[in-house]
């Protein structure tokens, strides 16, 4: 009886120092992880192509359908703050945007953002091991740039710069947003 219950303790030691190690490593993949979970919200090339990620997470003991809702609109949210930032610095570079007001330039950010986001998909979810529900909102690319080709309130030159400019300011944040989440 002695013996079982110092190996079951001191199995549970050597989980308990293993987790301790691993929570300092920094993060560790669990089995059936998807590559997106160790990531946050952000710019990302993909085997798949340029992608925008937006990821929230719930906790909690309640309705899992509660669970879901609230993982999946903190995904939404992050996705909205991260198409926010691509398109004020879209906006940013371009030269012609110059001779917009700042209010016009904000009513177009404002409309592409609202319209890409009704292209964002929840696309995948993920149970971690604290049973914590993270949700995966992403976009391709290709979704936004269509938004931007199908704007109809926009100036064919405008749309044309814009359009030329997404992929490499894509490029460029990816870069940048990896170098600084490392």
């Amino acid at each position: 009886m002695r013996s079982v219950f110092c190996k079951s303790w001191l199995s549970g030691l050597v989980l308990l120092v293993a987790g301790c190690l691993a929570g300092c490593a920094g993060h560790v993949a669990f089995e059936g992880e998807p590559a997106w979970y160790s990531r946050s919200s952000g710019f990302y090339l993909t085997s798949r192509g340029r992608v925008f990620y937006g990821i929230g997470v719930a906790a909690g003991t309640g309705s899992s359908t509660l669970l879901r809702a609230t993982a999946d609109n903190r995904a939404r949210q992050q996705m909205a703050k991260i198409l926010e930032r691509y398109l004020v610095a879209l906006a940013h570079n371009s030269p012609l945007m110059g001779k917009y007001a700042k209010e016009e330039q904000e009513q177009l950010t404002g409309r592409l953002r609202q319209r890409a986001l009704e292209r964002a998909v929840i696309s995948d979810h993920w149970i971690d091991p604290h049973k914590r529900l993270s949700a995966l909102c992403e976009m391709h690319m290709d979704a936004l740039k269509e938004v931007i080709r199908t704007d109809a309130a926009m100036g064919s030159a405008l749309r044309s710069e814009l359009m030329a400019a997404a992929d490499a300011l894509h490029a460029r944040l990816s870069q940048n947003f990896q170098a600084d989440h490392q």
